[in-house]
């Protein structure tokens, strides 16, 4: 299925779809518009949707995202990195904080995230924390 419609209209079906399908459509459409606010806002309120998926799409997606507003989320994606309950989001969160928000603090995030259990989440650690 290939629709066309704008940023706008992902955005609304994003926050007003009732359906994950039609969560996970929409941001999947709006990371080819990464540079646009409308698209921005959708990364940073999906960072806690109840979807994991769409939490590790946005987790993604966040990374990119102009230097202001990834300070602005940089308690978001801490956050995730240390309690989301899937390691796949966590994993992301570290590997994001190392990447994409080197500038900051991550240390005691990343210290307290290599205590998480899940070997995903010990091996994003590991590959942020250099020898």
């Amino acid at each position: 299925k290939n629709e066309t419609k704008s940023v706008e209209q992902w955005a609304f079906l994003y926050e007003n779809g009732p359906l994950f399908m039609d969560r996970l459509e929409a941001i999947t459409h709006l990371l080819g518009s990464k540079k646009e606010k409308r698209a921005q806002d959708i990364f940073i309120s999906a960072l806690k949707d109840p979807s994991w998926m769409i939490r590790l799409t946005a987790v993604r997606a966040a990374a990119d995202l102009p230097q202001e507003e990834r300070q602005r989320i940089h308690p978001a994606i801490s956050r995730l990195a240390l309690e989301d309950p899937r390691s796949y989001v966590g994993a992301a969160a570290v590997t994001a904080l190392k990447t994409r928000f080197s500038g900051s603090d991550n240390a005691a995030t990343l210290r307290k995230a290599a205590q998480d259990p899940a070997p995903s989440v010990i091996n994003a650690v590991k590959a942020a924390i250099p020898d």
